[in-house]
């Protein structure tokens, strides 16, 4: 208060808006996102000469920006000079592609898939990225000293790259560059974990000129999956941060500064108090970590209670707070209260998970298999609806790329990962080609997977698995998806359909069964009325094909008839006792729901 840091922030800053559209996502509100990414694809359309963007715009779209100072008047509390414009907005800042290729990534997954002309404008900003992240820029602090390398930037270059390639996966688009946007990528990591680390005080540094500077910024490195939360480099940098700023820290009264303002030239003289997305930063940070660490979760659910106490009584919370408690800086500022739904949606997720016991109850999967028109989708609408009717909380979860319609939309989509008509149109795949593809996709990306469970920690999952079960059954893809899912403490039940005829005909009924790995009929007479009709040399293999049946005993063939609820019942009784349905928990209470 009283100095001279005081900046006309009434623009759009590419970097916030960003991280705001993160938060909305988050929150469900969609359509806010859109509109700002329909703003963002404009501004691609106008790019500056040598392919960059500003850092920030008007809210009309202007990006040129000129700071004045008004020396008549006096801001808050005689704060001087006021100024109007903002000197920053020609900054190089390389930051700003990775929180905006971030932002978009995400709204590609939970808002609307994005266009081919958008597709076009991120291939030109990640080959920007490819050939500029290397220079010195001013970064997120947007600082008015020198140049350098910042940590913070090489890390969002990195997210820049990593996004764009996942993206062009996810969607197919068409990516001449791929393997130069690998080896950038590569490249950058290998160069942030060498050049940004001080292996004699176990930190990340503010940049690589200033090695022995720390920099909260640096704490946004699990939070955009750069490093892992629990890697010893970055728990050790999280210890230096909480120390106090005397003993070469950034934490005072559980308050993060964003550098030390004493030993770091910012090309500004003053004061200036902690700032509140980076204790927000501190706190997502241990939160992450202290999934496998309660001591640090407890320190983030601390830290957490203690910051909502420096809000007002709307509950809205300024850029900086003195150490005196009061509030500074820009007021209500977005950075901070995005960076706050942020922290407090990863908190009460951690949480919860912390205070359910680690046991596998509670969590069940039927697999839903078998050949192509043989009533797996018609199946599993029918235990969806049964399942409602007696109160049970049910999910769907769609295995088929190629589906188009459900009865019941599913909860778990692997259409929001990858399409079988997008890869027909974009790889000139035909349909069985298309489809192995996209489960080999999976394959690939089964940390998508894990994700996606993730959010059903309680529930009955129903996988509705694609037909042409014949296409897929040379590589592991059921394998590798009931080995995640029993990693994630699923117990799992395979439900494999047949039509009625292949229990009518024997060589059908034998084919099936073969197909189906292990059933638990009696078929000795079944081979004995085989035997009767074919060649004898035929015999033998009869027997044996019979002799394995019966050894393997694991699945039993149930009839069902989708009409009469005494069968579904029956089927569902079978598939409970096979899962050990709720065995060992309490009676749940239905839900009673009703449309008022």
């Amino acid at each position: 208060i009283g100095g001279n840091r005081n900046w006309d922030y009434r623009y759009t800053w590419v970097r916030d808006s960003a991280f705001t559209v993160y938060a909305l996502m988050r929150l469900g509100m969609t359509k806010e996102a859109e509109h700002y990414m329909n703003f963002m694809e404009e501004r691609c359309q106008d790019l500056n000469p040598d392919g960059s963007l500003n850092i920030m715009y008007s809210i009309d779209g202007d990006k040129r920006l000129v700071e004045k100072e008004l020396n008549h008047l006096d801001g808050y509390r005689g704060s001087r000079p006021v100024r109007i414009g903002n000197g920053a907005y020609d900054h190089v800042q390389l930051d700003i592609y990775g929180e905006l290729l971030d932002a978009l990534y995400l709204y590609n997954k939970y808002g609307s898939p994005i266009s081919y002309d958008m597709w076009v404008s991120i291939r030109k900003l990640v080959n920007y990225v490819c050939d500029n992240w290397m220079y010195e820029d001013m970064s997120i602090w947007e600082v008015r000293g020198r140049k350098q390398n910042f940590t913070y930037s090489k890390i969002m270059c990195w997210v820049a790259v990593d996004r764009g390639i996942r993206l062009s996966e996810k969607r197919v688009f068409p990516c001449l560059e791929r393997n130069k946007w690998m080896q950038v990528r590569d490249t950058i990591y290998e160069e942030i974990m060498t050049k940004a680390w001080n292996p004699e005080r176990k930190i990340f540094t503010q940049s690589y000129e200033a090695l022995d500077s720390l920099d909260s910024s640096v704490l946004v490195m699990p939070l955009v999956f750069f490093i892992s939360p629990t890697d010893p480099r970055f728990l050790s940098t999280i210890k230096q941060i909480l120390l106090p700023p005397e003993k070469g820290g950034l934490l005072a009264n559980n308050l993060v500064f964003r550098y030390n303002i004493n030993t770091t030239d910012d090309g500004l003289n003053g004061e200036e108090g902690s700032f509140s997305m980076c204790t927000y930063w501190l706190i997502e940070a241990l939160t992450r970590a202290g999934k496998y660490d309660r001591k640090l979760l407890e320190k983030a659910e601390f830290i957490f209670e203690q910051m909502i106490g420096y809000g007002n009584h709307l509950g809205l919370y300024s850029e900086e707070i003195a150490n005196g408690g009061e509030l500074l800086g820009n007021f209500p500022q977005a950075f901070t209260h995005i960076s706050f739904i942020s922290a407090a949606f990863n908190l009460d997720r951690v949480l919860n998970e912390h205070k359910k016991p680690k046991t596998i109850e509670g969590r069940y999967v039927q697999l839903v298999m078998g050949p192509a028109g043989s009533g797996k989708s018609t199946y599993c609408a029918t235990m969806m609806t049964h399942c409602q009717n007696i109160g049970r909380s049910v999910h769907l979860f769609n295995l088929d790329p190629a589906a188009e319609k459900f009865e019941y939309d599913p909860s778990i989509d692997i259409r929001d990962l990858i399409t079988l008509e997008d890869v027909m149109e974009e790889l000139q795949y035909g349909p069985n080609g298309g489809l192995i593809y996209c489960l080999e996709f999976l394959l690939n990306n089964m940390d998508w997977l894990e994700d996606e469970l993730g959010e059903y920690e309680d529930d009955y999952l129903i996988i509705d698995c694609p037909g042409q079960i014949e296409l897929y059954t040379h590589f592991p893809i059921m394998r590798r998806i009931c080995e995640c899912l029993q990693k994630m403490h699923f117990r799992i039940c395979g439900v494999y359909l047949l039509e009625s005829q292949f229990m009518q005909d024997n060589s059908k009924f034998f084919a099936g069964v073969m197909s189906a790995i292990y059933f638990d009929p009696d078929p000795l007479l079944l081979a004995d009325e085989a035997n009767a009709s074919m060649n004898p040399r035929f015999h033998d293999l009869n027997r044996a094909i019979v002799q394995l049946i019966d050894d393997y005993n694991m699945v039993s063939f149930l009839p069902l008839n989708i009409h009469d609820e005494d069968s579904i019942t029956a089927v569902l009784s079978n598939v409970d006792n096979a899962l050990q349905f709720g065995e060992d928990q309490e009676p749940k209470e239905p839900k009673d729901e009703f449309d008022i």
